[in-house]
């Protein structure tokens, strides 16, 4: 067999590897988003070693207690998701054109320094970014979520890695998270049909378009979110999400975001980022 012959056979055989060994790199994820206590490198985004305590309920469902406070005024408050969530057989989208998401003209949202994102939820996602980085295709950015803020608050961050600036902006819970529709969310699961939001580590997947627009699917690497491509929970763009001081409408599991965010958090986290969702202080 000649020099191109081979050539094209190696590519081949690269290519239908492909699926198995993006698996094995996802089932290895998961082992690590279990394991109660990582050991750090050094390195970018590293820090003195410490223990990620797992504060999560191992069989995907848990149930917290409201706030004792009372819901922060809004100035209005928006519709629910009424349709259903994007299916796994949308059209691929390419997002290649679209620039970093911290520099996108436009967007809305509140430029913040990491020492404003929740401390226990930051080191949580560090330790896991150091004890997996060779296992992190996207190492730019992450992504925290704190669902312990009300709707109406920014509370997805997406860190730079290098840089130490975030970008926050409001998302969304599902309304299975949030039955009495009062923008906090108490209530979480992993299940089909539940409707509710799932805590966790989660690893960016492809992109595309949906009923929804651009959207970018999500890979559970929890016990706590392991169902999340199988639920078709994706971070997608939603008319019931404003930046603004407006209580957000609950979609159906769905991180979804404001229009005017959509194009900066795909760019951003796109190709195999981190993305942690958890409560902060507990």
């Amino acid at each position: 067999m000649n020099r191109t012959g081979r050539g094209f056979l190696t590519a081949l055989l690269a290519l239908a590897c492909a699926p198995a060994l993006f698996a094995g790199e996802l089932e290895r994820l998961r082992v690590s988003a279990e394991d109660l206590s990582l050991k750090l490198p050094l390195g970018a985004f590293a820090a003195p070693a410490f223990t990620a305590a797992r504060v999560l309920d191992p069989d995907g469902d848990l149930e917290i207690e409201p706030p004792a406070e009372a819901p922060p005024p809004v100035d209005g408050e928006l519709e629910d998701e009424r349709e259903t969530e994007p299916s796994e057989r949308d059209a691929p989208y390419d997002s290649s054109a679209d620039t970093d998401g911290l520099k996108t003209a436009g967007m809305e949202s509140v430029i913040v320094q990491v020492g404003e994102v929740p401390q226990d939820l930051f080191e949580k996602a560090r330790a896991y970014y150091n004890a997996n980085l060779d296992r992190i295709g996207n190492r730019k950015h992450i992504g925290i979520i704190d669902f312990s803020r009300h709707s109406s608050r920014p509370r997805f961050f997406i860190i730079d890695v290098n840089g130490g600036l975030t970008r926050a902006m409001r998302v969304a819970h599902g309304r299975g998270s949030d039955p009495d529709n009062d923008g906090y969310a108490t209530i979480f699961s992993n299940k089909p049909n539940s409707h509710a939001s799932s805590l966790g580590f989660y690893l960016t997947g492809e992109t595309y378009i949906g009923k929804h627009g651009k959207s970018m699917r999500l890979h559970g690497l929890s016990s706590t979110n392991s169902n999340a491509l199988s639920r078709a929970v994706v971070i997608h763009e939603a008319t019931y999400v404003r930046e603004a001081n407006v209580k957000a409408g609950r979609s159906f599991g769905c991180p979804a975001v404001a229009a005017s965010e959509i194009a900066g958090v795909i760019s951003s986290l796109q190709g195999g980022a981190l993305i942690y969702a958890g409560l902060a202080g507990r």
